[in-house]
């Protein structure tokens, strides 16, 4: 047995959790979309307006721009992500 069971209820783990308004995707009108987030996880507080993101996490609160890429990146909390930037 490890010497540090996750699951063991005597060793509870506490965790703190930011209540955030839900995260939102928003769409350029462009035929066809060159947008959106594919497999990738918005945290709650996120605005992710016009930007491109791919298998990337963003952190609680984090606002991109419009034509913007992001892509295979952490992106950590609060950050704001300016237009026509790639990460």
């Amino acid at each position: 047995m490890p010497a540090l069971d996750l699951y063991d209820s005597e060793w509870p783990i506490w965790t703190y959790s930011e209540l955030t308004r839900a995260g939102e995707v928003r769409a350029r009108r462009r035929r066809p979309p060159r947008h959106g987030a594919i497999s990738s996880l918005v945290s709650g507080g996120c605005i992710v307006s016009g930007t491109s993101l791919r298998r990337s996490l963003l952190f609680t609160g984090v606002h991109t721009h419009s034509y913007s890429t992001i892509e295979e990146a952490v992106i950590l909390p609060y950050v704001t992500v300016g237009r026509h930037v790639r990460v």
